[in-house]
């Protein structure tokens, strides 16, 4: 960049300017001019502006110093100084008040630009004419435009020698020449000529553009060339004219379009709708630009541009968009580019036009692929059946399925299974062709088998799948491919012994019983071998059964089983039967019969009269009346005892007592059918097991074989135990819900499994005025009329459930009826009770299950609040208020429901041992426009453990309020309130900080400033401090968290004395904004910053430094803007930084002090500095006035510019003999 403008003499006969002064001829700041020199006179070039300017636009002069002169020219001809007031008065050697020397300044401005970027001062001298005698010469009357016309030129003519556009004509006095010549003084671009002699002026430049040309100027909404002519006396010294400014217009013609653009241009499919856009709007190129000649209409056209109806293809007139057409696209079989015709004319379709081919791609539109049809089973429908037992293999056809298909997706299909039970059979990928292939299959227990009435199948799904990529796959067939039931011979029986019996032994006395399976589900019977029938081949023992179905061998002829002493053993073979086949296999019957004299155990327990068990109703109690069940009786040979005694071997749930005479009775409490663990399961009955058996009364008395009863519970029928309400259905809104709008449906709670006794109905008891009604088998309850205004309100509504006789108890849900207008928030997830059980130290989401919605806010703020806040605590995102024991959050209907499905509570620890804690929640949602909704239904139940658990730390800090705090804030002032989680404790916390620097402190729960000093927001706009938060009040276990405090500007920062610190601070100011501020330094070695702005500091004790690092004024703005007030300076200790980049214009300076940093300061030079009042030197760049007590900076030292002040200091003792010492550059 330069920085000296020169000026270069134009010498002439008239002004006899000549470059220099009278002591140096080469001086590029002075000229010479003869006195009584004329107004136009110019006198020189100036020069020295950089190249790197921009090319358009026009620099500015401005003439300081001296009326009598002023610049003209422009960029091409260069700039002059010229004489503007002009004559013998102005320009008089002679006079003795007239200056025969004056200094001009000439000040440069950039366009656009209001700031000086350059300056130039020069002398001007004159001198002396000796003669001044004779008629005295005046200078041509300025040229006068003759005829009064000046032409205009069209855009885009060319110009010529005889394209006239005007003439000018000047008078004379003849004196410095008899003719008069004329020249251009401003000719832009170069564009004319002007015949000297005659002052005709030409246009004789190329054709030119109207909407951009640099040379022309704007008037308005018109544009002209600014020639600029004057007049020239011929003899010799002859002076000039001063010049005439002539408008030549340049006519705005319109120009046509030269193309047409889109920014999005789609590809569309042949089946595309009449309409459907395959551009957007169009953008139009123009030289005229949108503002001229504009409003384009647009048509579609030929390729000669003539209008075309067609039918595939449209173009908006308005918007140039190009659509299909009314008829809709060609058929296509391939992709295939279309070029459409548009022409665009501008004055809205009057104008120029310009025609543009633009391409548009259509697709084609593919057969779509149908999938291949279900598959069908061939061959008349035919599927094989398997017998139970019979085994598959390859050749073990069961159906063969067939698909058809368009053969878009592939040209063959492929059969496979979607489900294939067991993988017991195989398909043919290829024919469609199934067989069964697993192992032989049991029909009675098979868990591959679905059951249809009395018959059981294996369900096969198939599916056909298209050979090529990506093939369809068509709809699944099911196919039930039957298994046949075959008789199969039970198993071998098994034979329990009653143990040894006496031959004394009566007709009837139970040997042993009998038991066997049969594959077939069937309970079988059994035969003796040797005899095939029910009496043995010895005639002395007989196959019974029981009423209760149990089978027994007993003895049928007693005089039969007569043995020798020492007792003897009876053998048969028993098999058993299914009435056609018998099991392959026997069971051995051996039966020892003692003597007479050997004592044998009782006979197992039988059920007297013909085995009559009673059964027992549900609900029906025992007590405290017995309720007689059944009576059984033993029979024995009085060996072991005179008597028998009846116990109970298995007495489930102790409902039962049987006395000495075997009476056994129902003594327990009402028993439930549907859930209870002691019964026993057999089809749909389900019974007691006892069993009981008897023993001898005497000493050493032997015990019977046990005899297992049923005895059955019987399920009676009972009422709805509670009922429950489904969520609401919709919003009623007087005005708006008509009848048989959907509310709310009550479902009975039936304990009853049987469907039998699941019959129930509903009604409702309480109507309000006749608005609802209910669905007696459903139980929906709507709206029976439409509702009105009267209806608005609280309704609840009470329903109960009947089945026959049996009544359930009244239940009530609460419906509200809305007014017409806003409606209010829904709950949803907690219509009935919502009962959460959790352990105390288990943290737990008891809001996981519900939904708001809102069909007419956008902002709904949800309140969560629990009856007693001292019973734990809530973890999440919203706003926690503890002593209020509420959590709020706000945001739209999907944020709360996630807020909520998140939001955690702690439940407060107990003391091991102790009684569950049940906190209750209610629930507010309020869309901010006079709609609330509020639910009750959720509550969690906090068990306690048994034994005391491990402690488990906090797991996180969480700033609960703050977070921010002012620069320069005051000690003990809270910037932030923290709280803390842990998964077993709620409070006990205590806080401190890990590594402190000084900043902050804490005081219980917040954090506070400890020194507001270190709070600099010039500095740092942030801190991050650790905290350590411990629990059990300090004893426990700790978590540490970084927590990240803000730093918020103040503008004007004004410290008082009672703020400073006594460390060794750095105060910082904003470098950029005018603020007056205060700082003190304290008792420290400190560092104030005043930066931009008249600052007040005071250093205090300590050996302070005081910087300067804001922009510099000027010698006329220095004291509003950047002049600082030190108030206790001592040369002694404090020192004064200036910033280095501050002074980089002055090259002399900066070259001594520019490796100055904070870690190494380079102290001023004593030849840069001064003291007194100015600069004595020229490199006196410091001043210090020690009268005024004022620093200065001067830039050129003893030369002319005027110095600026930096910094004045309030007098005290310890600034005496202030120096250039005093000052160090960073």
């Amino acid at each position: 960049m330069a920085f000296n403008l020169t000026i270069k003499s134009i010498p002439n006969a008239q002004t006899g300017a000549s470059q220099g002064n009278p002591d140096n001829v080469n001086d590029p700041y002075s000229v010479q001019i003869n006195e009584n020199v004329g107004a136009g006179t110019v006198i020189g070039r100036i020069e020295g502006w950089e190249a790197s300017w921009p090319v358009t636009g026009q620099l500015t002069f401005s003439v300081r110093g001296d009326d009598r002169y002023e610049v003209i020219g422009d960029r091409i001809n260069g700039f002059f100084l010229v004489v503007k007031d002009g004559g013998p008065t102005r320009f008089d050697y002679e006079d003795p008040e007239g200056p025969i020397h004056g200094q001009i300044t000439v000040d440069v401005f950039a366009p656009g630009q209001a700031e000086t970027v350059h300056e130039g001062v020069y002398d001007v001298y004159l001198k002396d004419i000796v003669n001044e005698g004779g008629t005295l010469n005046q200078p041509p009357s300025a040229p006068v435009v003759q005829d009064s016309v000046v032409a205009t030129i069209n855009e885009n003519q060319a110009g010529g020698a005889s394209f006239n556009i005007a003439r000018v004509l000047s008078s004379d006095d003849n004196v410095g020449g008899t003719t008069l010549s004329y020249e251009f003084v401003a000719n832009p671009g170069g564009l004319f000529s002007i015949n000297s002699a005659t002052g005709q002026i030409t246009f004789t430049g190329s054709a030119q553009d109207y909407e951009n040309n640099p040379n022309l100027k704007t008037e308005g909404n018109l544009k002209y060339f600014e020639l600029q002519v004057r007049a020239k006396e011929s003899g010799a010294g002859g002076l000039t004219s001063t010049a005439t400014t002539i408008k030549v217009y340049l006519n705005d013609v319109n120009e046509k379009p030269t193309g047409i653009s889109y920014t999005v241009n789609n590809a569309l499919s042949e089946n595309a709708a009449a309409g459907d856009a395959f551009t957007g709007s169009a953008t139009v190129d123009d030289p005229d630009g949108p503002a001229q000649n504009g409003n384009f209409a647009y048509a579609l056209v030929n390729a000669q541009g003539n209008p075309i109806t067609a039918t595939n293809f449209s173009v908006n007139a308005t918007t140039g968009a190009i659509t299909v057409g009314p008829s809709g696209l060609p058929d296509i079989a391939t992709t295939t580019n279309y070029t459409v015709y548009v022409r665009v004319t501008d004055k809205n379709g009057s104008g120029l036009s310009h025609v543009q081919p633009v391409t548009v791609t259509v697709n084609p539109v593919a057969t779509p692929n149908q999938p291949p049809s279900a598959p069908v089973v061939q061959d008349g429908g035919v599927v094989a059946t398997i017998n139970e037992n019979q085994a598959g293999g390859a050749s073990f056809n069961i159906a063969r399925v067939l698909s058809s298909d368009d053969n878009v997706g592939g040209t063959t299909l492929s059969y496979e299974f979607v489900a294939n039970p067991g993988g017991l059979f195989s398909i043919n990928s290829a024919t469609g062709q199934i067989t069964f292939t697993g192992s032989a299959q049991d029909y009675e227990n098979n868990p591959n088998l679905k059951t249809e009435g009395n018959l059981k199948y294996f369900e096969l799904q198939v599916r056909a799948k298209e050979s090529g990529t990506g093939g369809q796959l068509s709809p699944i067939t099911t196919i039930k491919v039957y298994l046949n039931n075959v008789n199969e011979a039970p198993n071998t029986p098994t034979y329990t012994s009653g143990g040894p019996i006496s031959e004394s032994e009566q007709n009837g006395h139970v040997v042993g019983t009998l038991t066997a399976t049969d594959p077939d589900g069937t309970t079988p019977s059994f035969v003796f071998e040797e005899t095939s029938g029910l009496i043995s081949a010895d005639g002395a023992f007989r196959i019974t059964q029981t009423p209760q179905g149990i089978w027994q061998i007993v003895v049928h002829d007693a005089s039969k089983i007569q043995v020798s002493p020492g007792g003897g053993t009876f053998t048969h073979h028993v098999r058993a039967s299914d009435g056609t086949l018998q099991s392959s296999g026997s069971a051995t019957v051996s039966i020892f019969v003692n003597d007479s004299t050997v004592n044998t155990p009782p006979s197992a327990p039988v059920v007297q009269n013909a085995g009559a068990v009673a059964t027992i109703n549900e609900n029906q109690a025992g007590n405290p009346t017995a309720l007689s069940i059944a009576a059984v009786l033993s029979s024995d040979d009085n060996i072991g005892g005179t008597t028998l005694q009846y116990e109970l071997v298995t007495n489930p749930g102790g409902l039962f007592s049987i006395n000495n005479s075997g009476q056994i009775t129902f003594t327990g409490s009402a028993q439930n059918f549907e859930s209870n663990n002691l019964l026993k399961t057999e089809g749909n009955l389900k019974y007691f097991e006892l069993q009981v058996r008897a023993k001898e009364s005497g000493a050493g008395g032997l015990q019977s074989p046990i005899t297992t009863i049923k005895v059955y519970l019987n399920d009676v029928n009972e009422a709805a135990a509670s009922i429950t309400f489904s969520e609401p259905s919709g919003t009623i809104q007087a005005g708006v819900t008509g009848a048989g709008a959907d509310v709310v449906v009550a479902t009975a709670i039936d304990p009853d499994t049987a469907s039998a006794y699941q019959n129930n109905r509903y009604r409702l008891l309480g109507n309000s005025n006749g608005l609802f009604q209910i669905d007696e088998v459903t139980g929906e309850i709507t709206t029976a009329r439409a509702v009105t205004a009267s209806d608005v309100g609280l309704k609840n509504l009470i329903v109960e459930a009947y089945d026959g006789p049996l009544v359930s108890g009244r239940f009530s849900v609460n419906v509200t009826v809305h007014e017409a207008g806003n409606l209010p928030p829904v709950i949803s997830g907690a219509a009935n009770p919502v009962v959460k059980t959790t352990s105390d130290r288990t943290d737990i989401q008891p809001f996981s299950g519900l939904k708001i919605t809102d069909t007419d806010s956008n902002l709904l703020t949800v309140v969560v609040k629990m009856d007693d806040p001292s019973k734990g605590s809530f973890i999440g995102s919203g706003d926690y208020d503890r002593s209020a024991g509420t959590y709020t959050i706000e945001g739209t209907a999907l944020f709360v429901t996630n807020a909520l499905k998140a939001l955690i509570f702690n439940a407060r620890d107990k003391a091991p041992g102790s009684a569950a804690e049940a906190t209750n929640f209610t629930i507010t949602v309020d869309d901010n426009d006079n709609g609330v909704t509020t639910n009750t239904n959720v509550s969690v139940n906090a068990e306690a453990p048994a034994v005391q658990p491990q402690n488990q730390g906090p797991n996180d800090i969480v700033v609960l309020s703050g977070g921010t705090v002012a620069e320069l804030t005051g000690s003990g002032v809270p910037v932030a309130t923290l709280g803390a989680t842990d998964p077993n404790d709620t409070g006990g916390f205590v806080y401190s900080l890990v590594n402190p620097d000084g900043r902050f402190a804490i005081s219980g729960n917040q954090l506070v400033v400890a020194n507001g000093v270190m709070l600099d927001f010039e500095q740092a706009t942030s801190h991050t401090v650790r905290v350590r938060v411990t629990d059990k009040n300090g004893t426990g276990l700790s978590y540490e968290e970084n927590i990240t405090i803000g730093v918020t500007d103040v503008t004007q920062e004004r410290m008082t004395a009672a703020m400073a610190s006594p460390l060794n601070d750095v105060i910082k100011g904003n470098k950029t904004k005018n603020y007056k501020d205060v700082f003190y330094g304290g008792a420290g070695n400190d560092k104030l910053w005043g930066g931009y702005g008249n600052d007040t500091l005071w250093g205090g004790t300590g050996k302070d430094v005081f910087v300067f690092d804001g922009k510099l004024g000027t010698s006329k703005t220095d004291r509003k803007v950047n002049f600082d007030t030190i108030k206790d300076y001592s040369v002694k200790d404090d020192s004064i930084w200036l910033e280095n980049t501050l002074f980089k214009s002055n090259k002399s300076l900066y070259a001594a002090i520019k490796k100055g940093t904070e870690t190494k300061p380079v102290k001023l030079a004593s030849k840069f500095f001064t003291v007194g009042d100015k600069a004595k030197q020229a490199d006196d760049y410091f001043v210090y006035d020690t009268k005024k007590r004022v620093l200065y900076y001067d830039a050129d030292g003893s030369g002319s510019k005027a110095a600026i002040e930096l910094a004045t200091f309030t007098n005290n003792k310890a600034l005496k003999n202030f120096k250039a010492g005093e000052l160090f550059f960073i």
